[in-house]
């Protein structure tokens, strides 16, 4: 199945989408304070989030509970892979706007399925046998893009029951997408013309990713000269999207971004 133009994985079919997360409320607010220009600037217009340099706030988790060890943490244990240095959410946000590192995905992929199919199973036997709720248990499941209401396994065991979630992923990311369209959305400062979404999924997402790495000014992308410096700075781009921004900047296609006041 492809989500966002990009093939996904079979085995990763995480319930939630970077933005429903943001939104619910995870890590206390403070995750993505100092990283969150990397990624589509409408992930964050309803996200819970505290101002960058403040602690977390608990309150702020949608079960109001703390539920995450501190960075420092994750690089004692040795958890942080080479290119996301904040961890796992990090991976998971780049691999959804369709970045591939495959032996680093294939790890993260691993590391989310084991962690969620245990702590799911054994949140889902403790509610049983206790009757109590858990909150930290389930924030933390929902730290992994997962529905703490629901055990793991019987979707491993089930590729079907595990294509519905990946159906339902595929929908709700789509239904972003077409929200943001729809509101015509700013992407970045008052100086920096507002420009509808791509046509091209892919493309829209890498092109959000890298606007914030660019000058203000817009003119960036009409100066062929400066095309090839454009490019050393953003080698996040795919070799298509490459060509697809090439082709705007030269105006080969200039209907791929609307310019609008």
């Amino acid at each position: 199945m492809k989500i966002n133009n990009v093939e996904w994985d079979d085995d990763f079919f995480p319930y939630y989408t970077p933005k429903e997360m943001l939104e619910m409320g995870i890590f206390g607010g403070k995750y993505m304070n100092d990283i969150k220009d990397q990624f589509p600037v409408f992930w964050f217009f309803k996200a819970k989030m505290v101002k960058r340099g403040q602690p977390k706030d608990i309150n702020l988790n949608y079960f109001r509970a703390d539920a995450s060890l501190p960075l420092k943490d994750w690089q004692d244990k040795g958890w942080i892979l080479e290119h996301d240095d904040h961890g796992w959410f990090q991976w998971y946000c780049n691999y959804f706007i369709g970045r591939r590192i495959p032996n680093e995905d294939r790890i993260q992929i691993e590391r989310w399925r084991n962690t969620v199919r245990r702590h799911s199973a054994m949140l889902i036997n403790r509610r049983r046998e206790t009757g109590l709720s858990y909150p930290s248990h389930s924030q933390a499941i929902l730290h992994w893009a997962w529905n703490p209401d629901e055990e793991m396994s019987k979707y491993i065991n089930n590729n079907k029951l595990a294509h519905t979630i990946l159906v339902r992923l595929k929908d709700k990311s789509e239904e972003e997408i077409k929200e943001a369209k729809d509101s015509k959305f700013v992407l970045s400062s008052k100086t920096t013309p507002r420009i509808r979404v791509s046509e091209n999924v892919l493309g829209y997402y890498e092109l959000v990713k890298a606007l914030p790495l660019l000058d203000n000014d817009i003119s960036i992308y009409k100066n062929t000269g400066k095309f090839s410096e454009f490019l050393l700075r953003v080698n996040i781009l795919s070799r298509g999207t490459k060509k697809l921004l090439e082709n705007i900047v030269i105006s080969k296609e200039p209907n791929k971004l609307d310019y609008f006041n």
